[in-house]
């Protein structure tokens, strides 16, 4: 039974010594009092909301993210211990928490919620400009394919029909107008003359045998009977009458005469008509109708492939010749994206050339060019040559300007340690790209040792990778801003003022010597900066005053008399001005109160300080369970010897 009681307590003991440190200790507990604010996508900043804490300047915070679906202790730190997080691609499908302690050695903690999960960033602007971009150069290539032939096509086809029709209505007017012209010309004096002699001799018939007749009539009266002429009366009327007679006949003969005249005449006229008829249509069919043909010495000029950024490569020529038996004018011929050189000569006569030369135009973007050049004559005759080329390459627009980049205090001056970028966005023809950029930190405006906050740019130059050209000669310099957060002077608190080895409300034996140690906040800053802050210890006081005379501040005392004693610590607070340590003017007391025995032994109180470890778990419970550990395992082998 004894066995089975003490095997029971030595397991009870056993399993107290194993509990943790931490159970018997005290734990606080704080409600959640930080706040996580920004959207979860990509490019975003998270920000801590620390205005609830007790004392936020002093705030230790520490960024953690995890898988949604892990554990809190896969969680891990990021971040650089700043308020705000900018979340990047690598942040995608992770949430986010913050863990807050009010001071760096603090144990209490604050912890946010976590984050839903990071989204990747919609870009819809460089998607709609990546779009664009293609659309608009690859009508620009069609269209210039589709209207050239289109607008061409036609005016080949107006020349060849109008060469024919100009050219038969010519001939037919000219053999037309010769026997139209002179054709009237006869009839109408043919018509005028007879119009114009007819009438006369038939007035001259009538009047005649008007006058005559009666004449012939009195002649006639004279014989009728009962009359009786005169013989000297009837010859004259005779000698008169034939006179008469032989005038008419000789106006007659006159006239007719007349008549013949005209008659040759028109004879002679028609006669002439006929020839120049037959001598035109003899020149006619000599000569061939007139042409306004030419020829060029090549339909198509092939410029091959040419890199973004190019210079014109070089002209090709192109040989107009007349072809035609006509003298025709040339038109000054012209293109969309070549260059077409003057002619030689713009008047060409049959079997004369002429000629003109056709290269790209430089600056021509990415894509495929064609254009179709027209040769025309102002006798409305054309020739067309079609000219390509293809242009290969990436085109350079602009650098994207790098994000403000915000570092704490204390930075070296290096790319890395401030944060620059090793890539930036550029935008190009072909989209977003990521290129290669160096910083010239060492120009910067920028020291680490400058406690104020500093603002600067650090200027870069990027390089363009193979298959992107600058043909416009964009500048490839760019800069980022940068800000170094001001120096916090660190400003310790006066619960950091101690004094130690003397333990208040102990009591010590008279005539002994008792040492005691001053401790003053911040007095373990070696390498301050302007505006740090510091306890120095100055003086103390038992029954009088003391100064501490090293820098060990360190003091030994001893009482003799029995009593109730207050031991005193004066501390200096002071200010370092960058150079040395400034009393500020103001001061800190901390006491501790003993008592002193009469008649006890006399001991020596050193002045050694047990080293601080971070723990405050009570360890007298502890080693009052250990001790009980011990005595049972005792017990139970003072009984095992007994009994054997």
């Amino acid at each position: 039974m004894r066995k089975k009681i003490f095997a029971i307590l030595l397991t009870v003991c056993m399993l107290l010594g194993l509990l943790p440190l931490q159970v018997l200790a005290d734990t606080d507990t704080e409600e959640i009092t930080v706040a996580v604010t920004g959207q979860t996508t990509v490019g975003e900043i998270l920000t801590a909301d620390l205005s609830k804490l007790p004392d936020a300047l002093k705030a230790t915070i520490q960024w953690q993210k995890k898988d949604q679906d892990e554990k809190n202790d896969k969680a891990k730190d990021v971040g650089e211990g700043e308020e705000t997080l900018q979340l990047t691609e690598k942040d995608i499908g992770k949430v986010f928490r913050i863990v807050v302690k009010e001071t760096k050695d603090s144990k209490k903690s604050y912890t946010s919620k976590w984050s839903k999960t990071v989204e990747e960033a919609k870009e819809p602007a460089t998607k709609e400009t990546e779009k664009k971009e293609p659309e608009t150069k690859a009508p620009e290539v069609k269209e210039t394919e589709k209207k050239e032939p289109e607008a061409k096509a036609p005016e080949t086809k107006e020349t060849e029909k109008k060469e024919p029709e100009t050219k038969a209505p010519e001939v037919k007017e000219t053999e037309k107008k010769e026997p139209e012209t002179k054709a009237p010309e006869t009839k109408e004096s043919e018509k005028k003359e007879p119009e114009t002699k007819a009438p006369e001799v038939k007035e001259s018939e009538k009047k005649e045998p008007e006058t005559k007749a009666p004449e012939i009539k009195k002649a006639d009266k004279t014989d009728l009977p009962g009359t009786m002429p005169m013989a000297d009366e009837e010859e004259p009327e005779k000698e008169s009458e034939k006179e008469t007679e032989k005038e008419t006949e000789k106006e007659s003969e006159k006239e007719s005469e007349k008549e013949s005249e005209k008659e040759t005449e028109k004879e002679s006229e028609k006669e002439t008509e006929k020839e120049s008829e037959k001598e035109s249509k003899k020149e006619s069919e000599t000569k061939p109708a007139s042409t306004y043909t030419i020829s060029v010495s090549t339909s198509s000029l092939n410029f091959g492939s040419v890199k973004l950024g190019y210079k014109a490569p070089a002209a090709q020529k192109v040989e107009i010749t007349n072809t035609g038996n006509t003298s025709v004018k040339l038109q000054q011929p012209s293109a969309v994206n070549f260059e077409v050189g003057k002619l030689s000569a713009t008047e060409l006569a049959p079997g004369a050339k002429a000629s003109f030369t056709v290269t790209p135009k430089e600056g021509l973007d990415t894509g495929s060019y064609e254009d179709t050049i027209s040769v025309k004559t102002d006798q409305g005759t054309s020739q067309t040559v079609k000219a390509n080329v293809t242009v290969k390459g990436t085109k350079f627009i602009r650098i994207v300007k790098p994000q403000k980049i915000v570092k704490k205090h204390g930075q070296d001056k290096n790319a890395k340690a401030l944060g620059l970028p090793t890539k930036v966005t550029i935008k190009t023809s072909a989209g977003d790209k990521k290129v290669k950029v160096v910083w010239n930190v060492k120009a910067a405006d920028y020291s680490k040792y400058t406690t104020g906050q500093q603002v600067f740019d650090v200027k870069g130059k990027i390089t363009l990778p193979s298959g992107i050209y600058n043909p416009d000669h964009i500048s490839l310099k760019t800069s980022v801003h940068v800000v170094v957060r001001a120096y916090e002077p660190k400003v310790p608190d006066i619960s950091e003022n101690k004094i130690n080895s003397i333990e208040a409300g102990k009591t010590y034996a008279a005539n002994t010597d008792l040492t005691f140690q001053a401790v003053g906040g911040g007095m373990d800053n070696q390498k301050p900066k302007k505006g740090d802050v510091r306890y120095l210890p100055a003086s103390w006081t038992v029954s009088n005053v003391n100064y501490f005379a090293a820098n060990d501040f360190k003091g030994t005392f001893r009482l003799s008399s029995a009593g109730d004693y207050t031991l005193k610590v004066s501390y200096n607070r002071q200010t370092f001005d960058g150079a040395n340590w400034v009393n500020s003017g103001t001061t800190d007391t901390k006491s501790v109160s003993f008592k002193i025995a009469a008649g006890t032994p006399s001991t020596t109180v050193s002045g050694k300080v047990a080293a601080k470890t971070g723990d405050n778990s009570p360890i007298l419970p502890l080693a009052v369970v250990y001790i009980v550990c011990l005595l049972c395992i005792g017990g139970v082998a003072v009984t095992k010897r007994r009994k054997g």
